[in-house]
């Protein structure tokens, strides 16, 4: 049994051809600036014992909460669905 917003296949059809999409979807990509790459391992910042406990509790801690995460945007056919 399939379950759909839709009461009918036809109807999620007439929803699917009357979306609107953006002419070039690029245009509305976010600027992601270029990740920082060293080009040797003496550039890197120094990370002592304290600076490396802290960054392993991070990843535990985002290991659990991601858990329970839920996204804030959906994607349907690769348009951002914002919910509340």
């Amino acid at each position: 049994m399939d379950v759909m917003p839709w009461a009918t296949e036809y109807d999620l059809k007439q929803a699917v051809l009357r979306t609107k999409l953006p002419q070039d979807p690029t245009e509305q990509l976010p600027v992601i600036p270029p990740p920082v790459v060293y080009k040797s391992i003496t550039d890197m910042p120094a990370m002592d014992a304290d600076a490396n406990y802290r960054y392993g509790q991070g990843i535990q801690q985002g290991q659990r909460e991601a858990r329970f995460r839920v996204p804030d945007i959906l994607k349907v056919f690769s348009i951002p669905i914002k919910y509340y």
